[in-house]
């Protein structure tokens, strides 16, 4: 079974047969079943019970309104995201957890990169639509809608978007600046290579 785009918002689990992993078998909540050619998703293993709580709450609202009433602290995280999303445009899953989730997390980080190489024994424990029940989270909806829309630079567009970026331009001085927004989504794409 291979991960497709219905996987998204998915909780899975699966063999990691990677020599550097250091979780044999993770359950992994989906953020994006092949980006880079990667999946890209959070690893439940590595969060604690308010953790595992706040990530569910962004996704299902139902159960933000139950997780609420033992974390307060998930009540005022999520009211912050539902502020900034209205303005914010998600560009990759990176930023989806950088931007909602990291914040929240205390002493781990729980996003993960995987070969789908060393992927073996899929199997879905809980699948988009039940994760996200009667009544899906608006953040978690958002960043799933946008990241479908989005497609991930080849590796010829990323070195024509550097020698753009890198040449400079004698009518705007500020074109050879580098480009934050790409370097912040480099550093995520290989945080997780060594996987």
């Amino acid at each position: 079974m291979n991960l497709n785009q219905s996987h998204i918002g998915s909780l899975v689990t699966f063999a990691y047969d990677s020599p550097n992993s250091h979780d044999a078998a993770p359950e992994v909540l989906v953020l994006h079943h092949s980006w880079e050619g990667l999946i890209h998703g959070i690893n439940f293993n590595y969060l604690t019970k308010e953790e595992l709580d706040f990530v569910k709450s962004v996704i299902n609202e139902d159960y933000a309104a139950e997780a609420i009433k033992q974390y307060p602290g998930i009540g005022v995280e999520i009211d912050r995201m539902k502020t900034n999303l209205l303005t914010l445009q998600i560009t990759s899953p990176g930023m989806f957890y950088n931007k909602f989730i990291k914040n929240f997390i205390k002493k781990y980080g729980s996003y993960r990169l995987y070969k789908p190489e060393y992927v073996r024994s899929l199997r879905t424990m809980i699948s988009s639509e039940v994760m996200r029940g009667l009544k899906p989270g608006l953040v978690f909806d958002k960043y799933k809608v946008q990241i479908q829309a989005q497609k991930p630079e080849t590796a010829a567009q990323k070195a024509a978007n550097q020698q753009v970026v890198q040449q400079p331009n004698k009518q705007n001085p500020l074109a050879s600046v580098p480009n934050p927004v790409r370097d912040q989504s480099e550093f995520f794409r290989n945080l997780g290579k060594n996987k």
